[in-house]
């Protein structure tokens, strides 16, 4: 899969909806990037991986009962 840190909003929205892809593997990709950079670029002070994880397998949760979730629903 491609990397998901670069698409919009939007994007990630309509992803999510078409289950393209899942709120947590959007996550893993975003927290992954972290892990990449943060060693360079030092922007984070705390990173809430599990907790990151946790909110977006509510959101996966939410996406498969079928209810319309709000534009950010699923992303980082």
């Amino acid at each position: 899969m491609a990397s998901l840190d670069n698409l919009t909003i939007r994007k990630l929205h309509e992803g999510l909806l078409k289950k393209t892809f899942s709120a947590t593997e959007v996550a893993q990709d975003f927290l992954g990037r972290i892990k990449e950079k943060d060693q360079t670029l030092g922007a984070y002070l705390a990173v809430r991986e599990e907790g990151a994880l946790r909110e977006a397998r509510a959101a996966d949760a939410l996406f498969a009962s079928g209810k319309t979730p709000n534009l950010l629903a699923g992303v980082p």
